[in-house]
């Protein structure tokens, strides 16, 4: 009986630790592609929701969906799910000014 305990004890141990692990690979793997492809965006990874958050301001809304493609392909298979919250710095400005 302590045996199984143990083996039930080790193998849950283990799970949880793979779970981690998968977890900070993903988001690394998504602050890589991001860095390769010139956007300093901040990425934050949900372990409850499974979703990568994408946060912080670009330039332009192309900038803003290469961010989003280059984090969905670092992703790949994993299960995780891209949130796109980017803020286009000439869009702001442009509702800020009004329309012309």
């Amino acid at each position: 009986m302590r045996v199984s305990v143990w083996i039930v004890s080790v193998v849950a141990g283990a799970a949880i630790v793979a779970g981690c692990d998968r977890r900070l690979e993903t988001e690394d793997n998504v602050r890589k592609a991001l860095d390769q492809a010139n956007l300093r965006v901040d990425v934050d990874m949900d372990d409850d929701t499974n979703i990568v958050h994408l946060s912080g301001t670009v330039e332009t809304l192309a900038d803003r969906t290469r961010a989003e493609e280059a984090a969905s392909a670092a992703i790949g298979t994993s299960g995780a799910q891209v949130l796109n919250e980017l803020t286009v710095t000439t869009l702001a400005a442009e509702t800020e000014n009004g329309p012309d």
